[in-house]
């Protein structure tokens, strides 16, 4: 095309195919051809070039592929796993903290190190009666700490916890660890108080998996169940994007539909 103020089709094609050809990754190839469609459209609308009528439908960003890496646990599992940690929980502090854990991981949006680092004071009461939320002491990204909602299975659970881990914490050596809720004696020989962590759970998540004998399933996996089963529900009720939004906490859509749908 000799018109240097025009341009065709067929040249838009060949812009699109100049980034086909480079080993570059999509986000890179949409960030090359969104700039090029960004200035000519600039000039465009400032008449000093004119193109073809579907000359930007060939500078369109290319599609990413599905991003989606979570791996639910499926409901089957579920039910072992919970009867597994329930039954060593009846004489055993350690796995009472597992189970309740646990719950909270399907439960809420936290990650395994926020509901580890749980602290005593975590729990408050919300406008609704008879209802209470769990307050993460980590912050989002605009600084606000997270809350998520509990049953009044997990209220009860957690209390029962605090309670019972209330000795553990009094004879802390260090006092920032008196705070959390997940502590525990990490054998009678050495009689040292532990805070859990998410590695500690995964762990012994991996040795229930084992004893049941079932595909080992990690803490991450729980969270990822719960997210999954929260977009069931939307879509199966045909909820709002917003309804989403607040059963994922996920300020952008696109992480949580990428990720989890």
């Amino acid at each position: 095309n000799k018109k240097l103020d025009y341009l065709t089709n067929q040249e838009a094609i060949f812009i699109r195919q100049v980034f086909d050809a480079q080993k570059i990754s999509i986000r890179t190839k949409n960030n090359k051809i969104g700039a090029v469609r960004r200035f000519l459209s600039f000039c465009v609308d400032k008449h000093a070039i004119e193109v073809d009528d579907l000359f930007f439908d060939y500078l369109t960003q290319y599609e990413e592929p599905n991003k989606n890496t979570a791996k639910v646990v499926p409901d089957k599992a579920l039910t072992k796993l919970n009867k597994y940690l329930l039954d060593k929980s009846k004489n055993d502090l350690f796995y009472k903290e597992m189970f309740v854990i646990f719950h909270l991981a399907i439960q809420t949006e936290f990650r395994i190190n926020q509901i580890c680092h749980l602290q005593v004071n975590c729990i408050r009461p919300t406008i609704k009666p008879n209802q209470f939320e769990v307050l993460s002491n980590s912050k989002t990204s605009h600084g606000r700490k997270n809350s998520y909602v509990i049953s009044t299975m997990t209220y009860n659970l957690l209390m029962d916890i605090i309670e019972e881990t209330e000795s553990i914490r009094d004879a802390c050596p260090v006092d920032s660890m008196k705070q959390y809720i997940f502590i525990y004696i990490q054998s009678a020989v050495n009689n040292k108080p532990v805070v859990f962590s998410d590695a500690i759970f995964s762990h012994y998540m991996g040795k229930a998996c084992e004893a049941l004998k079932i595909e080992r399933y990690t803490a991450a996996n729980l969270r990822d169940t719960h997210m999954t089963k929260a977009l069931e529900h939307i879509m199966r009720n045909g909820k709002s994007d917003m309804e989403m939004s607040v059963l994922s906490k996920h300020t952008y859509l696109d992480t949580t539909k990428n990720h989890y749908i």
